[in-house]
C-alpha cells in the first residue's frame, strides 16, 4: 500500500492484490512493478544479458515476488502469435516503493 507521507517504504512480499510503483532490485537487473497502471519494466544490470522483456508490458499476473526468491509473472505480448511472456528474474534482494517524485521525473531514478 502506498505511503501517505510520501517516504519510500520497503515491503518483503509483493502480492496480486498488491497497489503502487515499485522497484524490485535482483541479483542482475532491477525491474520497475506498477501496479497502479498494470506495467512492468526490466532494466538489466551490468553484465546482465539483454531479453525481449526490457521494456514496458502490460502486467498480465503477479505470481511470486518475494525477497529471497525468483520473481515470477507474466505478461502480455504484443506479437499476434505469441500469448504472453514469462519473466522469471534472479532472486530478489529488495522491494521498494517508489515515491511519487521518482515518478515524475521519468525513467532517471527508477531503473537504476
Amino acid at each position: 500500500m502506498p505511503n501517505p507521507n510520501n517516504e519510500s517504504q520497503s515491503v518483503e512480499e509483493l502480492l496480486p492484490n498488491s497497489t503502487g510503483v515499485w522497484r524490485i532490485t535482483t541479483v542482475g537487473s532491477t525491474h520497475v512493478l506498477d501496479l497502479v497502471r498494470g506495467t512492468v519494466t526490466r532494466f538489466p544490470g551490468p553484465g546482465a544479458a539483454p531479453t525481449i522483456n526490457d521494456c514496458c508490458r502490460p502486467l498480465r499476473t503477479l505470481d511470486t515476488c518475494r525477497i529471497g526468491e525468483r520473481g515470477r509473472w507474466t505478461m502480455m505480448s504484443d506479437e499476434w502469435s505469441i500469448e504472453y511472456y514469462w519473466q522469471v528474474t534472479s532472486t530478489i534482494l529488495s522491494i521498494q516503493e517508489v515515491i511519487p517524485d521518482e515518478c515524475e521525473q521519468g525513467q532517471e531514478g527508477v531503473g537504476m
